[in-house]
């Protein structure tokens, strides 16, 4: 799993004890993926990308997801090994590393990136730009979904400093969403509510929707419905 525990050794020595290192909830760090749609094949590969900005520049990371059953890393060759496809963007330095593995649950993706330097990440690519994408890792999901729009999560997220303090975003988990498509259709396409329930309702693009949700099609309980 390309040195994931030693990754994880790396960054919970960075993160610290308790009483050494502080961690603070911060208002300008923000982190969200995109919304992806996968084809339920079990080999199609689609990339999710994941942003990162803030004022501050960081050196390491981790953050979870939690995806709908059925939802896999996809593996790649590099070099004599098969290993995760999750790759950095231009904003890494040589000596960042990232690994990824899926957990015995089927639903939880850890992610973890450090520098064995302790190097700060770039807040532009190799010409000066400006750039937010911090990393893609590819996802395949199994041909028996069924079809549909499902909301993940993206939690226990911690970026570190090379200092070893941290800082969290003051919204988490942050919310996406993952169409699946040419899997398994049920007879119910979408379910029509006249009224909402308890559970709360999303848009698309996985906000939570306070009050009421307005006419339209909605997340709600991990499925698409329709409201009236």
């Amino acid at each position: 799993m390309r040195n994931i525990f030693i990754s994880m050794l790396a960054v919970a020595m960075m993160s610290g004890t308790a009483s050494a290192y502080t961690t603070t909830k911060s208002e300008t760090l923000k982190v969200w993926f995109d919304p992806v749609t996968l084809v339920a094949d079990g080999t199609t590969v689609t990339k999710m990308t994941v942003y990162e900005n803030d004022h501050l520049n960081y050196s390491a990371f981790n953050m979870a997801f939690i995806v709908p059953k059925g939802i896999h890393i996809a593996m790649v060759k590099k070099g004599r090994d098969l290993v995760e496809d999750i790759d950095l963007t231009a904003r890494a330095a040589a000596t960042h590393s990232i690994a990824c593995n899926m957990l015995a649950d089927g639903e939880t993706i850890k992610v973890i990136a450090d520098s064995s330097m302790l190097d700060d990440f770039y807040p532009d690519d190799e010409d000066g730009n400006p750039m937010d994408a911090l990393y893609t890792i590819g996802l395949t999901a199994d041909p028996d979904m069924e079809d549909g729009t499902y909301t993940v999560q993206m939690l226990d997220i911690k970026f570190v400093l090379a200092t070893a303090d941290a800082c969290v975003p003051i919204e988490q988990p942050v919310l996406g969403t993952f169409t699946i498509t040419g899997g398994v259709v049920t007879a119910i396409d979408e379910v029509e509510c006249d009224t909402a329930e308890d559970e709360p309702y999303y848009d698309l693009f996985g906000r939570i929707v306070n009050g009421t949700p307005a006419p339209g099609i909605y997340i709600h309980n991990g499925r698409k419905v329709a409201v009236k």
